[in-house]
């Protein structure tokens, strides 16, 4: 009987470390494709993107919201190997690209006041001399050329702000 119980223990402890080695088989053989694919997705980013459509809603409290919509803006964005990166309006950022956010960030110099055109064509952000801008597109579709971007932010007075581009290259 004791012959019988060293050996059930013998093989349950086999059996336990074959579990072990065979989870951690599992552990460690994760999908490196993540970092692959954000890579793919930052070459992809580089070159210049038509801006197919634009739409934009702020709504203020107690007030209707503004809506700007445009099914052919002609705006392009040129996103460079190097982070940087310039709009047709004459606009400078930089770009940074993580999982499923692409961040830019609009530079403006000292001199610099209303949107990026200089002018108001609807399409610019409104800036401040001397300060930037980070604004963080959730990426909604990114494949074979087409990029779809979506921003959405609340501040604490409630002001809502809703920007939807969809960019081809």
């Amino acid at each position: 009987m004791n012959q019988m119980n060293k050996t059930m223990r013998s093989r349950k402890y086999w059996f336990l470390s074959f579990l072990l080695f065979w989870s951690l088989g599992f552990v460690a053989c994760s999908d490196d494709d993540e970092g692959l694919k954000d890579a793919e997705k930052e070459a992809e980013m580089v070159g210049t993107w038509e801006v197919a459509s634009y739409y934009s809603n702020v709504t203020m409290p107690g007030s209707e919201p503004v809506v700007t919509e445009d099914a052919n803006p002609d705006m392009q964005l040129t996103f460079n190997a190097d982070y940087s990166g310039t709009a047709s309006t004459g606009a400078e950022f930089t770009w940074a690209l993580e999982g499923d956010e692409l961040t830019v960030t609009f530079i403006q110099d000292e001199e610099a006041q209303g949107p990026p055109a200089g002018g108001d064509d609807g399409y610019g952000f409104e800036f401040v001399a001397g300060l930037s801008y980070p604004i963080g597109f959730e990426i909604v579709r990114f494949d074979a050329g087409q990029l779809d971007l979506k921003f959405a932010y609340t501040n604490t007075i409630g002001i809502s702000v809703l920007v939807e581009l969809a960019l081809e290259k």
